[in-house]
């Protein structure tokens, strides 16, 4: 796994060790048409892309399409963590995809 995209300056409590993960969520989804429970992981990200389904012409999120994937970086010694989004700029924004844009001042 690469660096965090930002520089890790020393924690508060001094430790200068940390662990840079990507957190993953267990998702099921049930399938009615193939009779079985679907179980993967998939990482955590502030949306997911939807694409039109065929039948109804719904939107959908696609859990293949995540955008702005979580990531945390863990002081060693205190355990403090900090959450970074990855690309933020890719991530729609609208309540479909639960997100809505704030600016400052």
């Amino acid at each position: 796994m690469k660096t965090p995209r930002r520089s890790v300056e020393p924690c508060r409590c001094g430790g200068r060790e940390f662990v840079v993960a990507r957190p993953l969520e267990l998702c099921s989804h049930s399938a009615s048409w193939v009779r079985m429970d679907t179980r993967r992981l998939r990482p955590l990200a502030l949306a997911y892309v939807g694409k039109p389904e065929v039948k109804t012409g719904k939107e959908e999120r696609d859990l293949d399409q995540p955008r702005g994937i979580l990531e945390a970086v863990a002081c060693r010694s205190c355990g403090r963590a900090e959450w970074f989004a990855l690309e933020v700029a890719e991530v729609p924004i609208g309540a479909e995809h639960g997100t809505s844009l704030v600016r400052s001042g």
